[in-house]
């Protein structure tokens, strides 16, 4: 019997950047499809920053292309200070709310946005999420992923092929 391990046999990371400064450059990652996954969660890492406004957005499109894309409304995200505080505080995550759908980074924070699919226009076949970092000024050091759950285990019950979350159209 093979052991599942749950964290790479439900999901799959999707990586929106490598660590990069963001200096006059803005992060937008590809689409990733939530068509066979229950949700995902949005990660940003930020390291070291020069305080400018920085915004963070998310939108939703009907396919990977980018297609229809529009914005994603979401009203709470979560930060996790890393540096500033006790040691017995550096995991704890703070619940955040955010303002007409985004929020401004801050240096040596991670972010977590969480995206259910009822936060979709699925009804119109939207089904697709990216994220949008705006362009910082010098020393703006960020990564950001997509962490997508609950997928099936994959074609005929196969642990080893997760569906991709590049498909436009349910297998």
């Amino acid at each position: 019997m093979t052991m599942r391990n749950p964290f790479a046999h439900s999901g799959k990371i999707v990586f929106q950047g490598q660590p990069q400064d963001i200096n006059a450059s803005a992060l937008t990652g590809g689409y990733v499809s939530l068509r066979n996954y229950q949700g995902a969660g949005v990660f940003i890492a930020v390291g070291a920053h020069s305080g400018n406004a920085v915004a963070v957005t998310l939108k939703q499109a009907k396919t990977v292309q980018a297609t229809g894309a529009k914005a994603l409304a979401f009203t709470t995200y979560y930060k996790n200070l890393m540096t500033g505080v006790a040691t017995e505080l550096l995991d704890k995550w703070q619940a955040v709310t955010a303002t007409s759908n985004t929020f401004n980074i801050a240096a040596n924070t991670n972010y977590f946005i969480p995206v259910r699919p009822g936060m979709l226009d699925v009804t119109n076949n939207f089904d697709c999420i990216n994220v949008n970092i705006a362009a910082g000024s010098a020393s703006t050091l960020i990564n950001a992923f997509i962490y997508v759950w609950g997928g099936p285990e994959g074609i005929d019950n196969n642990v080893d092929h997760i569906p991709s979350t590049q498909v436009n159209v349910s297998p």
